[in-house]
């Protein structure tokens, strides 16, 4: 009741309440002036709509054919493979009486703070949302973001099940430095081996998802956890300047146009060999219309006057568009588990130096404990690591 109460008080009251609510999920709300809905953070719990219905998946919106243009890490824009229907993208909300689009967040620009006190803010809330969440399985590998929040639950004395999937030699180096990052903390560590996936449930993620990300992970993942809530750190990319060379290189992002290249810029080469098949022209005329509606309906560029527009656009458009459709696979093997999915998180983070969040500074404190001291990071260079990734990695439940 506490969001009703504080929408009892005022917008703002309501609208600043939200921002300290971490996890996936959609609120429906209601004032004399309007019904709206609106998503977590980032989008995690999707929310699509056309003219006259909004749904948590586009399939329950409408059964025509997708257009053919290929896309990869999100589709264009606000707009979905289905046409006519648009996924709402983070900090906006739908007014169901009107179906007008509007933002509310950001409301200013965020506080600068000392590294200090942006790390204990940050520990508190992580802090908070993981001892009242539900208990995880975390999704672990070598990089920074899951070490995080492994980290993090272990401080906050969150008992975690880790695993790592083995989908080939690629991921042996996650899977051994997991194991040893994992018994330092002394949580339980699982190795998932991939598996080609039945035909039912390709065609059930067809219903759910129109991206996959993880296929051959689903149904072994399915075994493996049990259905417990299943977290990963994905988000925390939004505090570390994922976009940094683009600024580095004076790029922008004023203009659907430049919006469009950037989006095709940052796709995988696979992906932008689909893009060029297809016709380049015609991709980023297609794209750059996406991304025009995207920025009248969402208000981006009053929204970029506070915040680093390309800290925006990795927020909005690639969580947004493409996080949230992994999570729509993730379902199949348990309930997304995002404790560090909140506004007050990211606010802190980005109140950060550019000089600093570059350099992952925060995330390198937040995980600097005595116990993970000889347990490298990914893509270190120093002969430990090299010695634990040099052997073969044999799949251990």
């Amino acid at each position: 009741m506490r969001l009703a109460h504080a929408l009892d008080r005022s917008d703002a009251a309501f609208f600043e309440m939200l921002d300290h609510q971490a996890g996936r999920h959609a609120v429906f709300f209601r004032t004399p002036d309007r019904q709206g809905v609106l998503a977590d953070a980032t989008g995690c719990r999707t929310i699509f709509y056309d003219g006259d219905a909004v749904a948590s998946h586009v399939r329950l919106l409408s059964d025509a054919p997708p257009v053919d243009m290929p896309f990869g890490m999100g589709f264009p824009g606000n707009h979905t493979p289905i046409p006519g229907v648009r996924i709402l993208t983070p900090n906006t909300l739908i007014d169901l009486k009107s179906h007008a689009v509007s933002r509310f967040w950001p409301r200013e620009a965020p506080p600068v703070l000392d590294l200090d006190t942006a790390q204990a803010r940050v520990e508190t809330f992580a802090a908070t949302a993981l001892r009242k969440g539900p208990k995880f399985a975390l999704g672990l590998t070598a990089g920074m973001d899951s070490r995080t929040v492994a980290v993090a639950a272990w401080k906050a004395g969150v008992d975690v099940l880790t695993f790592t999937y083995d989908r080939g030699s690629h991921t042996h180096e996650d899977i051994a430095v997991a194991r040893l990052l994992a018994a330092a903390l002394g949580l339980r560590h699982k190795t998932v081996q991939e598996r080609k996936p039945t035909p039912k449930t390709r065609a059930r993620l067809r219903q759910a998802t129109y991206y996959s990300h993880h296929l051959s992970c689903i149904e072994p993942l399915a075994e493996a956890l049990g259905r417990r809530a299943v977290a990963s750190g994905n988000l925390l990319e939004i505090g570390r300047v994922f976009y940094a060379r683009h600024r580095r290189h004076g790029r922008d992002l004023s203009t659907p146009e430049q919006m469009a290249g950037h989006f095709y810029d940052n796709a995988r080469p696979a992906a932008r060999a689909r893009f060029d098949a297809w016709g380049h022209a015609r991709w980023m005329a297609a794209s750059t219309e996406a991304f025009a509606e995207f920025d009248a309906v969402t208000g981006f560029q009053s929204a970029a006057r506070l915040i680093d527009p390309f800290d925006l656009f990795y927020w909005e458009h690639r969580m947004g568009a493409w996080q949230s459709m992994i999570l729509l696979e993730r379902d199949f093997y348990g309930e997304p588990y995002m404790p560090f999915n909140c506004r007050a998180i990211f606010t802190a983070m980005l109140g950060l130096t550019h000089e600093v969040r570059e350099a992952a500074t925060l995330f390198r404190r937040l995980i600097d404990i005595p116990e993970l001291a000889d347990v490298p990071l990914k893509s270190s260079s120093t002969p430990k690591a090299a010695a634990i990734v040099a052997g073969p990695v044999s799949p251990v439940a």
